[in-house]
């Protein structure tokens, strides 16, 4: 192990960095670094595929984040020294080529009127017509990074450029028009 306690392992000839470090007396988490990209996602996805096949006695489950990786264990059965010494185990077996499957999920989205207020917003921001934004954002493949808060909420990647608005800006534009419920809502550019 490095000194400042980072573990090195190998992705398909990459190298894979992380960090192990305790969340409360409960979790530990692996932190794959700072950046939200489809590599650190895979990475993320080959170390949950090992671990599925490991067992660990102890550990109860774990929850993918975009770069990172909590594992909720039983300090009774396995110590955080020992859970952290398992994973790096985990990390070193070879990789299992399942992660690379490809599934498609279609989801249905509507645009403009009440379900959409943000389209019009977003089309004037970059200057495009309406149904071009529509058509910029819904032929095109999404990568899902994780799963949120809410049971069934995938967190997308993958946004054209060309779509692209900074939420606070779309939040002082929703607080201008009508928006009242944006704390409340799930919803992350549209009021």
């Amino acid at each position: 192990m490095m000194p400042d306690d980072t573990c090195l392992a190998f992705l398909k000839g990459a190298r894979m960095e992380y960090v192990i470090s305790p969340l409360g007396d409960l979790a530990a988490v692996m932190s794959f670094g700072n950046e939200i990209n489809e590599r650190t996602n895979k990475q993320i996805q080959l170390f949950v595929s090992k671990l599925e096949k490991e067992k660990i006695r102890g550990i109860i489950e774990w929850v993918p984040a975009y770069t990172s990786l909590t594992i909720y264990y039983q300090p009774e059965i396995i110590a955080y020294e020992s859970l952290k010494a398992e994973l790096e185990k985990v990390s070193l077996s070879p990789g299992d080529s399942k992660t690379d499957r490809k599934f498609v999920y279609e989801i249905p989205v509507c645009y403009g009127g009440e379900w959409g207020q943000d389209l019009a917003y977003v089309a004037d921001y970059h200057g495009l017509e309406k149904q071009e934004v529509i058509n910029l954002h819904a032929n095109r493949e999404y990568l899902i990074y994780m799963m949120g808060f809410m049971p069934g909420f995938p967190y997308l990647g993958g946004l054209s450029e060309k779509l692209a608005v900074l939420a606070r800006e779309a939040k002082a534009e929703c607080d201008a028009r009508c928006c009242r419920d944006w704390r409340e809502s799930d919803r992350h550019l549209s009021c």
